[in-house]
């Protein structure tokens, strides 16, 4: 039957049932209470993803740490925040990739990457600079 569903469209299980979970969804932001059934179906089925994966992805690394996740039929878009600077004792940066996943096609590819402060920081006129920064 996985096989059968394979040759039709469906994918492996994971894939599958990430298919189905997002066809209840409504297009648009997804509910905070949807994002864990989503990361684990699709850390699940990561691997079975047609991607360019020469930013290092795993599924292991999905989980808990999506975020900005929409469903955009049929791409789900999320971010992640990659190699926290703080971690490694660095300037308190970190690597933000944005990805999209066509679950039709089954692939991904990272669509932006960009740098994140991990904390706030404070120009000369006392404003908060802590966001998303483009190279």
């Amino acid at each position: 039957m996985s096989q059968q569903r394979d040759q039709l469209g469906g994918g492996t299980d994971s894939l599958h049932e990430l298919r189905l979970f997002l066809k209840s969804l409504s297009p648009g932001r997804v509910p905070a209470e949807a994002r864990s059934t989503i990361e684990g179906h699709l850390s699940s089925c990561w691997d079975q993803l047609n991607c360019n994966n020469d930013e290092g992805m795993r599924g292991d690394k999905l989980e808990q740490r999506m975020k900005d996740v929409r469903w955009e039929p049929p791409r789900l878009i999320f971010n992640i925040l990659r190699h926290p600077g703080m971690a490694k004792g660095l300037t308190g940066t970190g690597k933000r990739q944005e990805w999209v996943v066509d679950v039709k096609d089954g692939t991904a590819r990272v669509a932006r990457t960009g740098w994140y402060q991990l904390f706030p920081t404070v120009d000369e006129e006392g404003c908060d600079k802590k966001g998303w920064y483009d190279p």
